[in-house]
């Protein structure tokens, strides 16, 4: 079902279109092939190539009505403006998942991401949080190409009436060169 999303940063709030599941699922236990470490972040993973799908797993140990976000940067370098992320986690026991395009280092400059994430469940069990999703490929390189940027941060608000705060030092560093090739066999974890 659709929700709305706000994101604040300062006293600026945006609403932004999230998918989310009326019920709480555990999250599926057949392991994704591919695993890296993304900051305090697993990322667990799939490529479908012939649907221009990903499907990922994303696991951190975070404290309850927190989001994970992770995506490229458009560049080499690690930045926020021309990132596309996801952002996923829970509020108020309920799981949301919404991916949006950063075209600046503001929530003025965050522009909803078409298409739409599919979240296909999530659990919190021992304050880990893993919340699994897919999402078409879209602009994200399969190649490593460019820098990964990730970020946690709280929450507050339901599903339908969601508040993603501020980061604040909680991200990958500005100028970070840390990638994942998508289209090769990983497993670093």
């Amino acid at each position: 079902m659709n929700k709305s999303l706000a994101l604040a940063a300062g006293p600026i709030l945006f609403v932004l279109t999230a998918l989310a599941l009326a019920n709480p699922t555990r999250a599926q236990t057949n392991p994704l092939p591919n695993c890296a470490p993304i900051g305090p972040l697993t990322l667990r993973w799939s490529i479908d190539q012939s649907n221009d799908v990903i499907e990922y797993e994303l696991r951190a140990n975070v404290a309850p009505d927190t989001w994970m976000g992770w995506g490229f940067s458009a560049s080499d370098v690690a930045e926020m403006a021309g990132s596309t992320v996801v952002l996923s986690g829970y509020s108020d026991d309920q799981p949301f998942s919404v991916s949006y395009d950063l075209t600046g280092r503001s929530s003025r400059y965050v522009n909803p991401a078409l298409p739409e994430v599919e979240l296909l469940a999530a659990s919190t069990d021992g304050g880990v949080t893993t919340i699994r999703a897919k999402r078409p490929l879209g602009d994200w390189p399969l190649d490593g190409g460019r820098a990964v940027v990730w970020a946690t941060g709280p929450v507050s608000g339901g599903v339908d009436d969601l508040t993603v705060e501020y980061h604040g030092t909680s991200h990958a560093l500005g100028g970070s060169t840390e990638t994942i090739v998508l289209g090769e066999a990983q497993d670093g974890c």
